[in-house]
């Protein structure tokens, strides 16, 4: 390992990785023959003298979360992610700032949690008497967002009951429903924007947000609201504003089709008549380009065919 300061280095020897640290304070860790392909969450790709300097710059920009420097090329990338996507590259290296320690922090959610903190699974506190384990995705759109909800394959049944969706479900760092009382308390306390990002067969991606996200509570059957709509991906979930949650029982059809749609969907959602979005459907491994409402689907951007994968998240507004 080498600890590297603006006037002096000191050298701790390891083989595989460094750290360097410059005189505001900024500390990074290096991974060698690496280097970062990510798109999304890319800043800038300029030429720098050397890979200090290439680090310099990124220690210097609050943006900046990782940088990758190639020798040959002299080509230093800026990312906004301390998790970007990377690849096996000979002459180059991966730089990665080192976020403040969160030491005795509560986070209240995701965006509590220090700039360039990598993303993984913490506990926060959206309040004096609750406290929830969540993944924090700290990339996407500048970071600070709390998963809700993850499919990515068959590995967990979503046809679940009323309970279930109550309490939550599944791993955090996997197939997973936070849960509505879960939803209900982040909510009530703080202003949310959430994020629905989708992903087909084909490798294809769109998202689609909202604005003022609300749950309410289970004496209000878990009823959501939300305003504005920007996105790639339509309008699928206009249809839920205003709906409350439906799951698979006779005595929990809450929407306003004659038809129970969390029965004939396979799987709970706040539908309307039956709507346009359902992401809690059953998980088809083969992909098809069959349109089938009893699959996970968002109507406005592929039909009804049964997409890959899927991801819910909230980031707090003020």
């Amino acid at each position: 390992m080498f600890l590297v300061y603006i006037g002096f280095i000191l050298h701790i020897s390891l083989s595989t990785s460094f750290a360097l640290v410059y005189t505001d304070g900024q500390r990074f860790t290096v991974q060698k023959n690496t280097k970062i392909t990510s798109n999304a969450t890319k800043i800038s790709v300029n030429a720098m003298p050397s890979i200090a300097a290439c680090a310099s710059v990124c220690s210097s920009d609050q943006q900046c979360c990782s940088s990758s420097y190639e020798t040959s090329t002299r080509l230093c990338t800026l990312d906004k992610c301390s998790t970007p996507e990377i690849e096996t590259a000979d002459h180059s290296k991966v730089i990665v700032k080192i976020s403040d320690s969160i030491g005795n922090l509560q986070p209240r959610d995701c965006s509590d949690l220090p700039p360039c903190t990598k993303s993984g699974v913490f506990t926060i506190y959206p309040d004096e008497s609750n406290s929830m384990t969540v993944y924090c995705d700290m990339c996407t759109n500048g970071g600070g967002w709390t998963i809700v909800q993850r499919r990515v394959d068959d590995s967990v049944d979503f046809y679940k009951y009323w309970n279930d969706y109550k309490n939550g479900f599944g791993n955090v760092s996997g197939n997973h429903w936070l849960g509505n009382d879960n939803l209900y308390i982040l909510t009530r306390v703080r202003n949310y924007v959430i994020r629905f990002e989708l992903q087909d067969f084909a490798e294809n991606t769109a998202y689609a947000e909202y604005q003022s996200f609300h749950v309410a509570n289970e004496a209000s059957n878990y009823k959501v609201t939300f305003s504005t709509y920007t996105g790639t991906a339509g309008n699928a979930f206009a249809q839920s504003n205003g709906m409350e949650f439906t799951s698979r029982e006779n005595e929990r059809d809450n929407d306003f089709d004659i038809h129970h749609c969390g029965k004939g969907r396979l799987g709970p959602w706040w539908f309307n008549a039956c709507g346009e979005s359902s992401l809690n459907g059953p998980y088809k491994r083969v992909p098809s380009t069959i349109e089938d409402a009893k699959v996970i689907h968002w109507a406005t951007w592929r039909g009804y065919i049964a997409l890959k994968a899927t991801e819910m998240k909230i980031k707090t507004l003020e």
